[in-house]
């Protein structure tokens, strides 16, 4: 998961993590129906100024791990964010109990 403040730093992230799908930040709703909208520009076309109008963007996408940790970390740029590693705990303490 990661909150994506700059064009630049969306720019990084939709190229770090191909065919994730990215989100407002915060919920918008049209004016007049009053329905949630969603974000539906391609990151990698969309001209600089469009993208800005659109920010802050969110993204979270689900992966291997091992696959893209690297490219997330250095893509985030000025947002937070954050990587869940399931499983990876229990694994690591159950392989010591058995070296021990």
């Amino acid at each position: 998961m990661a909150d994506l403040l700059t064009v630049k730093d969306a720019q990084r992230m939709a190229a770090a993590l191909p065919g994730a799908g990215f989100d407002y930040a915060d919920a918008r709703v049209d004016p007049v129906t009053g329905d949630f909208l969603e974000f539906g520009l391609d990151i990698g076309t969309a001209e600089h100024s469009v993208l800005e109008a659109e920010l802050p963007l969110s993204v979270l996408h689900y992966v291997a791990p091992g696959t893209v940790e690297r490219r997330f970390v250095e893509a985030v740029g000025r947002g937070i964010a954050s990587i869940g590693l399931p499983g990876r705990r229990d694994a690591g303490l159950r392989r010591r109990a058995a070296l021990e």
